[in-house]
């Protein structure tokens, strides 16, 4: 696993509050490392689940690599980890939808707390109308469905229930109850008492790619169907991603299941901005980090379409028109500036005129002799090109990559005034501080 990863795993760990949740996507070939490192990082202790993400459909190239004998992949993995390590970190159900009617739901709770057969209820309304059986009516009949929707908080399933004494009902007569500020509808039955469980609970709209309305389900470790989505991911923001860009709904699903409004969200890999786009249109503040040059023609271009209202992505189920702000900010650079440079050099006429700049200007690593690193060491120069940027990159000092905030007044860095004073309101100072 490579070491950036695993220094901005612990950052990240560490900017968590206590009951900040951390969520990490790979695929198959790095699934099993990065459990370890990160149970290494954490504690496997803080661990909560795996979730299974169906990212792509077995179709074109894979169907022939299927019939050649391979195993397809499918799939691509969450790993869950909580800074607390409760398990219970679901602030909002995500649901999925059920194609078949529930046919424990056979019941119907009148206005004045009779039960009826749901049948017999929808006949009395529908008598010209030919009952098949509840799952088959659901399946072929609109005024059936009509009548389920409209009186999805009538029609009831029983269920047990504990905690209530026997001998404060009467047989066979429905009564509501609260206890501990939660509602029941109880009826004794001849030796027991049962619950009675609405489907309004399980009727609704769900989370897949078409925000179905119907039966539904709560969704579990296996989230389904995200492939469906791929197919205009690159559409998403208005921006392109030649690889490795998400699905905002996938980020959405993540951010209102983990998630209250005005909670942060931080991402560190923060790539085309999918995460910060679905932050900001769930009303989510955020933080986003990116070390590589496109950030400006990928994310800062995404935001700002985000923030004129752009509709594509998860703005339609989130009924977004627009509106926020972000604040962009670039790290002062000391010796990454010298990182770049080094990594753009295509000879070694460039990298012994930039050594030259170096000795004088760059924070050297103390362990390095520099000066070892000349025109008339031998060692040095049997190496090739990229050995030797290697090479050089490790004489500087990784802790003065950037300006420390700390630093920001020393007038050898010409840091102007109203860079200063962004910085000063960013951290909360006064500028007389």
């Amino acid at each position: 696993m490579p070491v950036i990863l695993k220094n901005r795993l612990k950052v990240a760990f560490s900017l968590l509050k206590e009951d900040g949740v951390i969520v990490i996507q790979t695929d198959n070939n790095e699934n099993h490392y990065l459990k370890v490192l990160c149970d290494e990082i954490f504690g496997n202790n803080k661990f909560v689940t795996q979730v299974c993400v169906e990212m792509s459909a077995t179709q074109g190239m894979k169907v022939a690599a299927a019939k050649n004998g391979g195993i397809v992949k499918n799939t691509e993995y969450l790993l869950f980890y909580s800074k607390d390590g409760r398990k219970n970190i679901i602030e909002n159900l995500l649901y999925d939808p059920r194609s078949d009617y529930d046919m424990h739901y056979s019941k119907f709770l009148t206005y004045d707390y009779k039960v009826k057969n749901v049948k017999d209820v929808f006949m009395e309304q529908y008598p010209n109308i030919e009952f098949l059986g509840l799952s088959e009516m659901y399946k072929v009949s609109n005024e059936f469905k009509e009548f389920v929707d409209d009186y999805q908080h009538n029609i009831f399933r029983y269920d047990k229930v504990t905690g209530f004494n026997i001998n404060n009902f009467i047989e066979g007569e429905v009564v509501r109850v609260e206890r501990n500020g939660r509602e029941y509808y109880l009826e004794r039955k001849s030796n027991s008492i049962e619950q009675l469980m609405f489907l309004g609970a399980s009727y609704g709209y769900s989370n897949d790619f078409f925000s179905t309305y119907g039966f539904r389900k709560i969704r579990g470790d296996w989230w389904s169907g995200y492939y469906l989505d791929m197919g205009n991911v690159n559409k998403e923001g208005n921006v392109k991603l030649s690889s490795g860009k998400k699905p905002e709904r996938l980020i959405y699903d993540l951010i209102i299941s983990l998630t209250k409004k005005e909670e942060i969200v931080l991402d560190f890999f923060m790539g085309s901005g999918t995460s910060i786009a679905a932050a900001l249109k769930t009303q989510r503040q955020f933080i986003g980090l990116e070390q590589l040059d496109y950030i400006e023609d990928l994310a800062i271009e995404r935001f700002k379409n985000v923030i004129s209202g752009e509709q594509t992505g998860v703005s339609q189920r989130c009924n977004w028109e627009g509106g926020g702000s972000f604040v962009y900010a670039e790290l002062h650079e000391l010796n990454q500036k010298f990182v770049n440079r080094i990594q753009a050099i295509d000879s070694n006429d460039e990298l012994f005129n930039l050594i030259e700049r170096i000795k004088t200007e760059a924070f050297l690593d103390f362990q390095v002799h520099i000066e070892r690193i000349a025109n008339d060491d031998e060692d040095f120069l049997a190496l090739s090109l990229e050995e030797k940027k290697d090479v050089l990159i490790q004489a500087l000092d990784a802790n003065q990559m950037y300006l420390n905030y700390s630093e920001i007044d020393d007038a050898s860095y010409s840091i102007p005034d109203d860079v200063k004073a962004f910085n000063r309101s960013f951290y909360g100072e006064d500028e007389e501080s």
